[in-house]
């Protein structure tokens, strides 16, 4: 506990899965609702088209971005063990 308290751990990495998963989740219904309210009723192919294309995308740039976030956090706890235990 006493690592949490003095910055020597982070906590980090649980909080950007939290937060990947909001945004993840919250991507579709955002999506969904500005082209609903933004297309007319007989453009739905371009609507699907548009729609998935941006839901793969931006799934796609946020699983990248959260990977390297995590990735760095990995490699800085990494580097505070080995320098510990030399």
């Amino acid at each position: 506990m006493i690592e949490y308290l003095t910055f020597n751990s982070f906590i980090t990495q649980y909080v950007l899965l939290i937060v990947y998963y909001l945004i993840a989740l919250s991507i579709p219904f955002a999506l969904f609702k500005y082209y609903k309210t933004h297309f007319q009723i007989g453009i739905w192919w371009k609507f699907w088209f548009v729609f998935f294309m941006f839901l793969f995308l931006g799934e796609l740039f946020l699983r990248m971005f959260f990977e390297m976030l995590i990735a760095y956090f990995d490699m800085h706890q990494y580097l505070y063990d080995i320098s510990h235990n030399l």
